[in-house]
């Protein structure tokens, strides 16, 4: 039975899972556009198996976002954050849908032996002619660096094998870049490097893990693997691949730039896709501990009801000395706050892509709102960088679009309010926050920027917001 639905870092996509209209542009193996090509094959006969794996129902189902209906018009609805690793991308380069690439849900059981993935796409054909490779990822310490990648590569059949099924292990500990994360690019690892599972043919384990193809109706793909070596701590996330398809390479978004990665998002300045293209991942769901709420790659949890603040103490009072010099109380917070900037390393968006505002000087070129509500490229007119005391918090900010932002509970957004107004169920920015948490802050300075055009707008992490820097 069904125990828990999670919803996926990128939004709920609908949960249509019939291929799209006729006229939507696809790529699919010729005569495949409903229906799974069938696959005759034999498992490797030279593989003697001790273990086989069965089935399990569902204990938790993670939700994605979907882009068929917006596949006529060639884009992604939403849900292709590249600065914070969520991949939206079942098109080729000329924006080409390929429903067999676009993941709709992923669901995780397990019985005393095995655990079980079934991943779900709005395709019906994993054995498509592009070539796709299908993945489970597993972070043991939660840590936002993937520690091994279950990776199969098509042919698939309907029963159980492991002849194209690897798995690899990263080592030394790179597969997030330097953040775990967020993009880091440019970035040259060496992602999962160490294969450690090659079909079960002279592996010390030959039973490690297994791939069949349409189980059921949701499980287009279905991964298992053995808790012997995997455990049962550890955040998971999937992945469906028919562009780079190199697990040295992982993250991805580490590899490049956004302004090289190209966008499905038309409204991007780097719209269309480029480098990165044929690629769709989900957030990482929790197995095994009770997550905080600031794992890497964690999806979004469920908010609290509209207008209820997050925890705070039954009596939320201030300080009966008051805060310290420049600070104030905040009631939403329940808190002294102060400085009112942009965490180290928020990726601020621009003609040439995003980069990190600690990296931002004055005339570099960002992308900003006029006063007619036209974005615009414009120069920055100034920056600052505001040290700040030890044991000084920020707020996290989620959005349910799967936009997070680090930043002061002070700073203005676009519509005039400051990051500490914020509770889950509030409007921002288009999406509704999740989680609007006050978090220590670690690093010794906070940052801001004032473009040009008259507004002082600017896009953080993918959300518009305010400058502390304009002229009042």
């Amino acid at each position: 039975m069904l125990l828990g639905t999670i919803v996926a870092c990128n939004m709920l996509g609908g949960g249509a899972t019939q291929p799209p209209a006729s006229e939507v542009p696809t790529a699919t193996r010729a005569g495949a556009e409903a229906t799974a090509t069938a696959v005759a094959f034999t498992p490797t006969p030279s593989v003697v198996h001790v273990m086989t794996p069965a089935y399990s129902a569902a204990l938790k189902t993670v939700v994605d976002v979907v882009s068929e209906d917006t596949a006529p018009e060639k884009r992604a609805p939403y849900g292709d954050s590249y600065p914070i690793n969520r991949l939206e991308r079942s098109f080729l380069q000329d924006m080409t849908y390929v429903p067999d690439l676009d993941i709709a849900m992923y669901s995780v059981g397990e019985d005393a032996d095995w655990w079980y993935v079934s991943i779900q796409m709005i395709g019906a054909d994993p054995n498509n002619s592009l070539g796709i490779h299908f993945a489970v990822e597993l972070d043991l310490d939660h840590d936002g660096f993937g520690d091994y990648i279950i990776w199969a590569s098509p042919p698939y059949s309907e029963i159980w094998d492991t002849a194209h099924v690897q798995i690899f292990q990263d080592k030394n500990h790179d597969t997030g870049g330097l953040s775990g994360e967020r993009s880091d690019a440019p970035l040259t690892t060496d992602g999962y490097e160490s294969l450690i599972f090659n079909g079960g043919e002279r592996d010390a384990d030959p039973d490690m893990a297994w791939v069949r193809a349409n189980a059921s109706f949701d499980s287009t793909v279905q991964f298992a693997f053995k808790k012997s070596w995997a455990g049962t701590v550890f955040m998971l996330g999937v992945m469906a691949d028919a562009g780079l398809t190199d697990v040295k390479k992982l993250d991805y978004v580490d590899r490049f730039k956004e302004s090289e990665a190209g966008s499905p998002v038309r409204d991007k300045s780097s719209y269309p896709l480029k480098a990165l293209f044929a690629v769709d991942n989900v957030c990482r769901e929790a197995f095994g501990f009770g997550p905080t709420g600031y794992e890497p790659q964690l999806c979004p949890r469920e908010a609290p009801a509209t207008g209820q603040p997050k925890s705070t103490p039954s009596v939320c009072e201030a300080p009966p000395a008051g805060c310290p010099d420049g600070t104030h109380w905040s009631e939403v917070l329940c808190a002294c706050v102060g400085v009112s900037c942009v965490s180290k390393g928020v990726q601020i968006d621009g003609p040439e892509g995003s980069i990190a505002i600690e990296s931002l000087r004055v005339g570099d070129t960002v992308w900003t709102v006029d006063e007619s509500g036209e974005r615009i490229a414009a120069p920055i007119l100034r920056v600052s960088r505001v040290p700040v005391p030890e044991g000084y918090e920020i707020v996290h900010l989620v959005l349910d679009d799967g936009r997070e932002l680090w930043v002061s509970p002070g700073h203005p957004t676009a519509d005039g309010r400051t990051i500490e107004d914020f509770v889950p169920g509030d409007l921002l920015d288009g999406a509704r926050v999740t989680r609007a948490d006050l978090i220590r802050y670690t690093e010794s300075a906070t940052y801001d920027i004032l473009p040009s055009g008259g507004t002082g707008l600017y896009w953080a992490n993918g959300i518009l917001i305010g400058s502390t820097l304009a002229d009042p």
